[in-house]
């Protein structure tokens, strides 16, 4: 979406503000633009996962092809489901008494780049009342350009900070937040490197890491289903808990070996229940068996031909279509076909079976070393420690030796 208008000729001055990522300290001016002359950023990674859903349903016009007014209507909905119903209600409710009190940032030709809900519960409310409280959307307008990657770096900066600000850190979808990190770090426009990254935000590296590895699993898990960049996919299935547990995994091992095992783990990707905690036992399984995770990958291998096999059968088995028959969705708003899981019964006994043994081993590994821990700690300290003991405690030291004596003198027989 481009708007070819200067704001600025339609701006009213309301005063002057310091903003907290202002680097220079310098009072910029606020302004009160009429919301008619804005629109939303599609670069924004919070919309960047509904725009890819809204790009993947049939017969919808092209997002760039609308109008502004289409355009915003079509945004302003999936910026309201965007967040949680307590939340935008809440904000509703502060706006609706109080007002806009906390400026945003926009582009000279109207993108707005910080404050997307504020002006969707503005836009809301101006179309409920038509009131002219609610007519303008208050702001700092920065003469930037996303094109140009200097400009599209300060610009990032800001949407950043003030993403992770006052009222939008709220509830911002963790998978919306590794879109912005897939686009900002790894991405066709990727602009920082890690470093720089945490330094222009103030993050610990090792923090910026982990996002980063996430963001790459989940765009190599996209790839890997044939769904590249249909980031709406990852928030569906809600799998920021799995993204967790697989980038400490896809960090450790070269690039090879994570194309030979992530066959497992995607695969249980679109499968229902706690996926999270499936992976999680799936890497304990690779780290303590090899053997039998690979048997696993043999058998996820064998259901994925099984179900391409199905689906082609399906295909040749449908009624032709000539080219004029349109297929239509009854409702613009719908989701997009999710991924079918492809797991057959007897492979998913499999994971459990494997996942419950791997369970099992970590508990009597970790008793075993509590008692190795204890010997050692016994055997070492003991000598010492007798000596400053006083009877009473000697005494009771003894017993317990005795009680050891007699453990030993058991196993031994």
């Amino acid at each position: 979406m481009k708007s070819n208008i200067e704001v600025l000729e339609f701006a009213e001055k309301i005063g002057d503000e310091t903003p907290d990522w202002s680097q220079e300290g310098k009072l910029l001016p606020v302004y009160n633009v009429p919301l008619n002359k804005l629109y939303y950023n599609d670069d924004n990674g919070r919309i960047a996962t509904w725009i890819s859903s809204y790009s993947d349903l049939e017969n919808q016009k092209p997002l760039n092809e609308l109008s502004l007014e289409e355009y915003n209507n079509k945004i302003q909905y999936y910026v309201k489901n965007s967040n949680s119903p307590d939340s935008y209600k809440k904000t509703l409710n502060d706006i609706r008494l109080k007002g806009q009190i906390r400026p945003g940032v926009i582009l000279s030709d109207g993108r707005v780049v910080s404050g997307n809900r504020r002006l969707t519960v503005l836009r809301e409310l101006y179309q409920e009342t038509g009131s002219d409280k609610y007519g303008f959307f208050k702001c700092f307008i920065i003469d930037k350009d996303l094109e140009k990657d200097e400009d599209r770096k300060q610009i990032k900066t800001i949407e950043r900070l003030t993403q992770f600000g006052v009222d939008e850190k709220v509830d911002y979808d963790p998978i919306a937040r590794l879109v912005d990190i897939y686009n900002d770090l790894i991405g066709p426009k990727k602009i920082w490197t890690i470093q720089e990254y945490s330094k222009k935000l103030s993050l610990k590296v090792s923090d910026v890491e982990l996002m980063y590895n996430k963001a790459a699993v989940m765009a190599d898990y996209l790839k890997y289903i044939n769904k590249e960049n249909k980031f709406y996919i990852a928030r569906t299935q809600k799998l920021d808990g799995p993204l967790q547990e697989l980038a400490r995994i896809y960090k450790k091992v070269q690039n090879h070996e994570w194309n030979r095992i992530r066959i497992v783990f995607y695969s249980c990707l679109p499968e229902p229940g706690d996926t999270t905690r499936t992976v999680r036992d799936l890497i304990k399984v690779y780290n303590n068996n090899s053997q039998r995770f690979d048997e696993l990958i043999k058998n996820c291998i064998n259901d994925i031909d099984q179900k391409e096999e199905k689906l082609i059968l399906e295909e040749n088995s449908k009624p032709y279509l000539s080219n004029d028959t349109k297929i239509t969705s009854s409702n613009p708003q719908v989701e997009p076909e999710e991924v079918l899981p492809v797991l057959s019964d007897e492979t998913k006994r499999e994971i459990f079976d494997a996942t419950n043994r791997a369970k099992i081993e970590e508990k009597r590994l970790e008793k075993v070393n509590k008692i190795f821990q204890s010997i050692d700690t016994l055997v070492l300290s003991i000598n010492d420690t007798y000596q400053i003991m006083n009877p009473n405690e000697r005494k009771k030291i003894e017993e317990k030796i005795c009680e050891i004596e007699k453990v030993i003198k058991k196993f031994r027989g």
